[in-house]
């Protein structure tokens, strides 16, 4: 757990009227590792879903809410619950707060160090450029993730809607069914990545 001390996240002053403030119960009690399904942390989502107005601007807080002082990086919220997610700091966690705050991942930098990916026609790599991998990550953090056995955690991450034209999306190899594409990569669809990628290009040029 890396921020579920409710005392310094739902404490806050930003929180102050809302109805998880100053109520531990919308946060892991010290290292329980099922404390998403409990009782308590299903009570407390049904009151950000049907009481909090905040829900947005909160799952888009929790975005970050994960980092530690010194990071280089920002890190999504562990251990509590943000915009009626009950989070545990990893790639699923991150996809639901994206969802609930209207926003998607960037499918131009890795979702590790967060450095800007190359473009694949571009063979020389500047500082702070690495090359796509898989999952959104680049070639380094995948491998670091994958031999740490983090990887299994974060599979089968196909959104629901395509991030442009909110065609419903099924996962990739997977044959699409009337009114559903499948999932190129990105977020996207088929038709919609190849689009992307075709501006990308062009913007490169």
């Amino acid at each position: 757990m890396r921020n579920g001390d409710h005392e310094t996240v739902l404490n806050d002053a930003w929180n102050e009227g809302a109805p998880c403030y100053n109520d531990p119960t919308f946060s892991q009690q010290g290292e329980a590792a099922n404390w998403t399904n409990t009782p308590e942390a299903a009570a407390a989502i049904n009151t950000c879903n049907t009481i909090c107005r905040r829900l947005k601007p909160c799952a888009k807080q929790g975005l970050a809410a994960g980092t530690i002082d010194g990071e280089r990086f920002a890190s999504v919220a562990d251990g509590v619950i943000y915009g009626g997610i009950a989070c545990t700091g990893d790639h699923e966690t991150l996809l639901a707060l994206h969802a609930v705050a209207g926003t998607t991942p960037s499918d131009t930098h890795c979702l590790g160090c967060e450095r800007e990916f190359l473009d694949p026609t571009v063979t020389v790599a500047k500082i702070g450029q690495c090359r796509r991998s898989a999952l959104g990550f680049c070639s380094a953090c995948y491998k670091s993730k994958r031999n740490s056995g983090a990887l299994p955690q974060i599979r089968n991450t196909t959104p629901a809607a395509c991030a442009d034209c909110q065609t419903a999306l099924v996962p990739k190899g997977t044959t699409p069914t009337a009114g559903t594409a499948e999932h190129r990569g990105g977020g996207r669809c088929a038709t919609c990545a190849n689009a992307h990628s075709y501006q990308q290009r062009k913007a490169a040029a």
